[in-house]
């Protein structure tokens, strides 16, 4: 079951998202489209967001993987059957949709995780999560795009086997484009 994306933890976590962004290279939402959550919800899209109970592992914010720890960030969103992704409380530590973009493509939207949670293999447990939700989805392929100084998500995109292609949207924002073949899609 996928997490509404327009609940108070997916809006939270977004809001979350799109202040970081903001602050990294000036991005401006007032231009946001309304229909950009109705994209990431059912029947074409999915949107994951994960609640953490308590504050980041020790350390997480260096690269190594961090241990799963008691405070380890729960996914919703990922068919456990909690709707709206604020049923186990917490605070919204990391999030990310997929939408339909044609026929067996999809795209990654608003993939984000808390500064404090980078390095914790919270970004990857992500991503694959994503990527399942595509295949369930459809989709053979999927893409996504980014800012050239979020270079965290371009390593864990690049880490995850994504591969650099042209330009295939007219986001404004965006400086660098991915793509990557899912395997095993039924």
């Amino acid at each position: 079951m996928a997490v509404d994306p327009v609940s108070p933890a997916a809006l939270h976590a977004v809001g979350r998202y799109l202040a970081e962004i903001g602050r990294r290279f000036g991005y401006d939402p007032a231009g946001v489209p309304e229909g950009d959550a109705a994209q990431l919800a059912p029947p074409t899209g999915r949107f994951l967001v994960a609640l953490a109970a308590g504050a980041a592992p020790a350390g997480a914010a260096v690269d190594g993987g961090g241990p799963a720890e008691a405070n380890d960030p729960t996914l919703h969103g990922d068919g456990d059957g909690d709707g709206d992704g604020g049923g186990a409380g917490g605070e919204a530590v990391a999030c990310g949709g997929v939408r339909t973009v044609g026929d067996g493509v999809g795209e990654i939207k608003r993939m984000w995780v808390h500064g404090g949670w980078r390095g914790a293999g919270l970004g990857a447990r992500l991503l694959h999560r994503l990527e399942e939700a595509a295949r369930e989805l459809g989709h053979h392929t999927v893409r996504l795009d980014t800012h050239e100084t979020l270079t965290e998500a371009i390593a864990l995109y690049t880490k995850a086997g994504y591969e650099p292609v042209d330009r295939y949207n007219d986001n404004p924002f965006a400086t660098h484009f991915f793509e990557r073949v899912l395997r095993d899609v039924p």
